[in-house]
């Protein structure tokens, strides 16, 4: 009869998946970076004195950027818990890799890569605005010199 060595494999797999998880909190700090970010851009450049041009507009990034941020502090809350969860069974080949911690991994990963596409898409459409804020705001003081 043989001796069959444990498989180290379900021991490694908690360490890897902490590790990948460790690094979505600096995600987080990025994500709340980019908001300060966006909200400073529209102070600075999205109420330049003239008439309102594109004010639907303005009002769908506020949304947008609020929804960003309710969506940000959901993540920042659970990925502690996660973490605490994933070093209990960190070490302890009894513990090791299961369905739900897999899962649980596979949500959280989802909703960061979701929330990064959403930033991406967000700083994408404030550029357009800012961008047709400051060309007709240039077209304005154009037609008021005139």
């Amino acid at each position: 009869m043989k001796n069959v060595n444990p498989d180290t494999e379900f021991e490694f797999e908690p360490r890897e998946l902490y590790n990948v998880s460790a690094h979505w909190s600096k995600d987080i700090l990025f994500f709340e970076d980019e908001i300060r970010f966006f909200k400073n851009t529209l102070i600075l450049y999205g109420n330049l004195d003239m008439p309102a041009i594109v004010p639907l507009k303005r009002r769908e990034l506020d949304t947008r950027i609020a929804e960003l941020q309710v969506k940000i502090d959901a993540i920042k809350e659970k990925i502690p818990t996660f973490l605490d969860y994933l070093a209990t069974r960190m070490g302890n080949p009894d513990n090791g890799t299961c369905i739900s911690l897999v899962e649980k991994f596979s949500v959280l990963d989802e909703r960061i890569k979701t929330l990064f596409n959403s930033v991406k898409e967000t700083r994408a459409q404030l550029f357009v605005y800012i961008e047709l804020q400051l060309t007709n705001h240039n077209n304005y003081d154009r037609i008021i010199s005139a």
